[in-house]
C-alpha cells in the first residue's frame, strides 16, 4: 500500500468513533449541501431507481440522507473501523472496504458523493480519482465534490487539528481553478460551485456540482 494511503487508513481508523459521535452536528448543514444533488437526481432520473456512490462516507450521514430519499447507496472507505461502524449503523447499505482508486466497484451510478475525500490524495492520484468518478457515472449523472478551499496549491503530511489526538494524515490543498480544471479534464461539466464557511472550525469549503454529459 502506498505510504499516504497507509497513513490515512490509520488516521481515519483512529478518528472513526469521533466522526460517528459528531454526525449530529453536521445534520442540517449536510442536508443543505446535499440538496442540489438530490433535487437534480430526482428530476433527471425520475423513472429510475437512483443509485449513489459515497466515497469516504465517514459517519455515514450522507448515506443516511440518500436512503431517506429512497435512493440506493454504496459506500467505499479505506478505514476498516469506519466500514465496521457503518455496517452496524446502516445494515442495509452496500459497503466496500478499500482504496477508491483500486477498489472493484461494480455497476454504474446516477450520483457520486465525494465530500472531504478527494483532498486525501496527491494531485496525480486526485486527477485519476476524478477520471474514475466520470467512468462510474451514467450519462447525465451528477457528482458532488467538496474539498477545503485554498488559495495555494500544496500537498503533504500534516496534523488534523480539528479532531482529538492531532493525528497525522496526508492532504492536498486544491485551489478553485485547479479543481475546476481537473473536473473539466475528467469529462465533467460544472453546473455550479460555491464556497461555504465553517466558522466553528475555521475552515472554508469549495463545493462543486458537476454533470457527466
Amino acid at each position: 500500500m502506498t505510504d499516504y494511503l497507509a497513513v490515512n487508513r490509520d488516521a481515519y481508523d483512529a478518528l472513526s468513533s469521533e466522526y460517528a459521535a459528531r454526525s449530529h452536528e453536521y445534520a442540517l448543514r449536510d442536508i443543505f449541501l446535499m440538496a442540489p444533488l438530490l433535487v437534480y437526481l430526482k428530476k433527471a432520473f425520475q423513472y429510475s431507481q437512483v443509485r449513489i456512490l459515497d466515497i469516504g462516507p465517514g459517519s455515514g450521514l450522507n448515506m443516511k440522507i440518500c436512503q431517506e430519499h429512497g435512493f440506493s447507496v454504496v459506500g467505499v472507505d479505506i478505514s476498516p473501523k469506519i466500514v465496521g461502524n457503518l455496517s452496524r449503523s446502516l445494515p442495509s447499505s452496500e459497503l466496500i472496504l478499500g482504496d477508491f482508486l483500486t477498489a472493484d466497484i461494480p455497476g454504474s451510478f446516477h450520483g457520486v458523493i465525494s465530500k472531504a475525500s478527494l483532498h486525501l490524495f496527491p494531485k496525480e492520484d486526485g486527477l485519476k480519482y476524478l477520471q474514475k468518478i466520470d467512468a462510474l457515472l451514467l450519462p447525465s449523472g451528477m457528482a458532488y465534490i467538496s474539498v477545503t478551499a485554498s488559495e495555494v496549491s500544496t500537498e503533504g503530511f500534516s496534523q488534523k487539528t480539528d479532531y482529538s489526538g492531532n493525528v497525522v494524515r496526508f492532504k492536498k490543498s486544491w485551489t478553485k481553478s485547479e479543481l475546476l480544471l481537473g473536473v473539466w479534464e475528467a469529462g465533467l461539466t460544472v453546473a455550479f460551485e460555491n464556497f461555504e464557511a465553517e466558522s466553528t472550525r475555521g475552515k472554508s469549503w469549495l463545493n462543486v456540482y458537476a454533470i457527466k454529459s
